[in-house]
């Protein structure tokens, strides 16, 4: 027996149509006191069914979690899920709108994504520590607008969204901060053909922008009043999406409303907290909770040589008692003629990818320290190689492969 939904590989026998069609869209919502009539005759007899002897769950909340019974309009995102939209929602377009409001007391979340799944074109969109990215990859082209919003988008209140494509122009604006980037070149069309995610994207998608420029980290908040207008649709006027209606799958997403915000933090983070503003350049926080270092870090599932000068490397994350969030991995790789030469350094994010590569000596791994005086917030860094743009985006490393002098 399946309650709220059904498997992905489970394979329907029945051909019904009409009213009699089986509905496969997954129940979005909370139940409770679930009963079933065991006997009809002499009398009847129900039987209360336990949750607790379920055999699997899927994408369901735990019991702690609870619903919310006071509720506002929205969807509310629990963490660690994400709304997947039918793919006809937004198919790209040369000229493109979309705003929505959202409401979040965490510094980190991604907030939209979809991709092409044939060429190389996606939309990305996510905020991290103060930042706002919104990447745009269209015909072999990519533009991307890193715009400083503060950190007032993260006090629990809700905050209009809006995005935008004219021609080779991208622009966005939170709030009162608004910022656009222009792109290199004519103006080109986005074409998108996967389902628009919201809030997160499932544990098993793997694409190149997801590995190489985002945490992966889920919405914990709510969303509310998506409006899309493209000039994909005939007229392009701005459609208005009901989240439930336009939904295909969710997970760990309350559709039902949002909670009220009587209770809530203030930028608590998924990594890392706000604990002072000012100009002083020294701080103490009394207010630091326990956490843990794993004692041990396993040593690598599997190594392969790849070429004389690298080598694909598998790991696993640790176990045990380790509480707290992993960030990043650090790979080293030592000289066996030389140990006491120094190791060559690599570091991925923890998105949910456990392979890379270390590279050495056709690589040189570079490091900088921040300006010690910016005239504003930075947006990116620019890293050249022999006259060559090898690396732009807010990481303060990179690994510069296929070096040959």
């Amino acid at each position: 027996m399946f309650v709220g939904g059904l498997p992905e590989d489970l394979t329907l026998l029945r051909e019904d149509s009409g009213d009699a069609r089986l509905v496969q869209q997954r129940f979005s919502g909370c139940l409770r006191d679930l009963s079933f009539k065991v006997t009809d005759s002499p009398s009847e007899e129900w039987k209360s069914l336990d949750w607790a002897n379920a055999t699997k769950k899927v994408a369901a909340y735990e019991s702690w979690e609870g619903c919310p019974v006071q509720t506002v309009d929205g969807a509310h995102f629990l963490g660690h899920g994400f709304l997947e939209m039918v793919s006809d929602v937004f198919s790209g377009g040369q000229d493109f709108d979309i705003h929505m409001d959202f409401r979040t007391d965490q510094l980190n979340a991604l907030l939209l994504f979809t991709y092409n799944t044939v060429t190389g074109d996606y939309m990305l969109v996510e905020l991290e520590a103060g930042l706002l990215s919104f990447i745009l990859a269209a015909d072999g082209h990519v533009t991307e607008l890193s715009m400083w919003v503060g950190l007032s988008y993260c006090d629990g209140d809700w905050k209009p969204l809006s995005l935008a494509k004219r021609g080779s122009l991208i622009s966005a604006a939170v709030d009162d901060w608004a910022e656009e980037a222009r792109g290199a070149g004519e103006a080109v069309r986005l074409t998108v053909d996967s389902p628009l995610y919201l809030g997160g994207v499932p544990t098993e998608l793997v694409h190149p922008a997801l590995v190489s420029r985002s945490h992966k980290h889920g919405l914990g908040g709510c969303i509310k009043a998506l409006t899309i207008r493209s000039d994909e649709t005939n007229p392009p006027a701005s459609q208005s999406v009901n989240l439930s209606v336009a939904s295909r799958r969710s997970v760990r997403v309350y559709l039902d409303g949002c909670p009220t915000s009587e209770t809530r933090y203030n930028c608590r983070g998924n990594d890392s907290v706000l604990v002072y503003s000012g100009r002083k350049t020294r701080a103490t926080d009394h207010s630091l909770q326990p956490f843990t270092v794993p004692a041990s870090v396993p040593p690598p599932t599997a190594v392969q040589s790849v070429t004389g000068f690298s080598a694909e490397v598998s790991w696993a994350p640790p176990t045990g008692d380790v509480r707290g969030l992993i960030d990043r991995y650090e790979l080293k790789a030592y000289n066996r003629d030389q140990p006491e030469a120094p190791p060559v350094n690599a570091r991925y994010l923890a998105n949910g990818n456990f392979t890379a590569a270390v590279s050495s000596p056709s690589a040189l791994y570079v490091t900088w320290d921040p300006p010690a005086r910016p005239n504003g917030g930075i947006s990116a860094y620019c890293l050249y190689h022999n006259n060559h743009m090898v690396y732009r985006g807010k990481e303060r490393q990179h690994n510069i492969t296929g070096k040959k002098d």
